[in-house]
Parts: structure tokens; sequence; C-alpha cells
């Protein structure tokens, strides 16, 4: 599985009793480059465009690894029926995602493993 992808079991992980409060101005939407997994009732709908990764469905991907569905300004153009996990995820405890994805390059750090990942590298 690609360190680049969070499902809906995962943004649960990622929430946290700040990201209500989380502030996302200036912010380069390195979450939007994340393979974002649907839940089965969003693929069963087929409200979304999407593309294969290795073993799952995700948001289809524009050339520079982009949702899809970003707007040139960085804005969600989907905002109000956005997926389940880009309702719920919170980059605030996503260690992939650290201040300068955010406020520089806007690419997630895929060198991070996360918790999930280190626990099954380990066994």
């Amino acid at each position: 599985m690609s360190n680049l992808f969070v499902s809906a079991a995962m943004s649960a992980a990622f929430v946290s009793e700040d990201c209500s409060t989380y502030n996302c101005t200036n912010c380069k939407a390195p979450c939007c480059k994340l393979h974002v997994g649907i839940t089965q009732q969003e693929l069963d709908n087929g409200a979304y465009l999407l593309t294969e990764a290795p073993g799952y469905p995700i948001l289809a991907r524009k050339k520079d690894g982009a949702c899809v569905y970003q707007n040139k300004d960085g804005s969600c153009g989907i905002y109000t029926r956005r997926p389940y996990v880009c309702r719920t995820y919170t980059c605030a405890t996503d260690t992939r995602i650290d201040d300068k994805a955010r406020f520089e390059t806007g690419t997630p750090n895929i060198n991070i493993l996360l918790p999930e990942e280190k626990s099954a590298k380990d066994d």
C-alpha cells in the first residue's frame, strides 16, 4: 500500500480535538496529494471520478499528483460533497505533512512511515 494512502478508517486516527480550530490559511494543500480512499457507499453511488491504485480505488489525480477536484487556487471544487475522508481528515496530527509541506512545497513527505506501517515493518 502506498504511503500516500488515507482511508476512512485511517482518517479517524488523524482527527484531533484541535482540528476544528486548525487554520488552513496560506496552506499549499498537501493533503490533496494524498491518495484518498472512498467508502463502499461512495463507491456504490458512483459520485466521484476514480482511478485504480494497487488494490484500491482512489480519487482521480491530475498530472501533478493533486486531486482532480482541487481548484487552481488550492480550494476544493466539490467541498460541499467531498468524500468522507476529506470531511474528517486533518493534517494537524499526520506526520507526513509538516510545516514545510503545508506552507512551502505542498507535497507530503512520503518517507515518513505511519504508525501502522511502523508496526507492520517491526513484525
